[in-house]
């Protein structure tokens, strides 16, 4: 009977205020105070019901996102689920969930091998030969991520098959236990197509279906969805595609040149702008990238884009648009602004 919620925090919507609550949250009104807009809509969204707000890669939300769930923890005006991957420097808000006891945290021990059975058993639907289960074990350590991508691999490569209804090993499952290496293995057989497209999500996470299709081609993003690293999502009425797992994108940026990252964020902001930047944060998105890219941009827009992200909290990358605004336009308002 409760209101449930999804919200999927990305590196790409850490600089939008709100970002992380896209799905639940229309178009803020010019001026309007992102944490009181947010809670009323969430409020309204809950329609009198409890709320629960599940929170995916909460160490990714920006400041405003992360500082009204904690608000609503805080109040008792939601439950709220939130993960944080291990190693990773989490907002102060998201911190105080735990430290100041308004939520239980819980550090996930690797999972044993009956768990990993029943994990293998799920991914590759079926019974699986113990010899299979007892590899897998060895290989992934009990981390649950390097289960699921060293299956998936060993699916493409014929690792493993199905004989009489049971899933066998075929061959040496010849991975190495560190995640990154497992990632690196599958983006790494990506043909430059595929790349591209996976690229454009990367840096532009999430981008409308119909958009990435005219930059890419729907068989490359059907290849990519089939493989498991990208999906489609809804998001009311509009259908965005998202990466399967931020790690992929991690994996992918860390080996791009410079210059071919340059050029994907300058194709994204093109894009977007073409395409009209409705969307709340689009004017913010277009002008970093752009001088992430080396582009010249606008004055005016870089101070828009500043200030939403000092409304974000976003103090770096509002100092970078500023620099960026002064170096176009120096004058009162844009070194006032810096």
């Amino acid at each position: 009977g409760a209101a449930t919620a999804r919200l999927a925090a990305t590196r790409a919507a850490a600089a939008i205020p709100l970002g992380a609550l896209s799905s639940v949250m229309p178009e803020l009104e010019d001026g309007a105070n992102p944490l009181f807009a947010g809670s009323r809509e969430l409020k309204r969204f809950a329609a009198g019901r409890p709320l629960v707000l599940m929170v995916d890669d909460a160490h990714l939300l920006d400041g405003v996102s992360a500082t009204l769930i904690l608000q609503l923890a805080v109040a008792r005006d939601a439950f709220v689920i939130a993960t944080v991957r291990s190693g990773e420097i989490a907002p102060e808000p998201v911190v105080q969930l735990w430290k100041d006891g308004h939520a239980d945290r819980i550090d996930l021990a690797p999972l044993d091998e009956v768990d990993v059975d029943a994990l293998v058993g799920t991914i590759l639907g079926g019974a699986v030969d113990p010899e299979l289960v007892s590899s897998v074990c060895r290989l992934a350590q009990g981390n649950p991520l390097i289960v699921r991508e060293l299956l998936l691999s060993a699916k493409e490569d014929g690792s493993v098959r199905r004989d009489d209804g049971v899933w066998h090993r075929a061959g040496g499952l010849s991975v190495s236990v560190r995640l990154g290496e497992l990632v690196d293995q599958r983006i790494g057989a990506l043909d430059d197509e595929a790349r591209h497209a996976l690229a454009l999500v990367v840096e532009g996470e999430p981008l409308g279906l119909t958009l990435l299709e005219r930059l890419t081609g729907a068989t490359v993003l059907e290849q990519l969805e089939q493989r498991g690293l990208l999906e489609v999502r809804m998001d009311g009425r509009r259908t965005e595609v998202w990466l399967c797992h931020p790690l992929h994108g991690e994996a992918l940026v860390a080996k791009m040149t410079p210059r071919r990252r340059r050029a994907t964020l300058a194709l994204l902001a093109d894009a977007v702008e073409q395409a009209g930047g409705r969307r709340r944060g689009d004017v913010l998105r277009i002008m970093s990238w752009r001088v992430e890219a080396g582009v010249a941009c606008d004055a005016g827009r870089l101070i828009e884009a500043s200030v939403q992200s000092v409304r974000a909290m976003s103090w770096d990358a509002a100092a970078t648009l500023c620099r960026a605004a002064w170096a176009t336009e120096p004058t009162w308002q844009t070194g006032m602004l810096l």
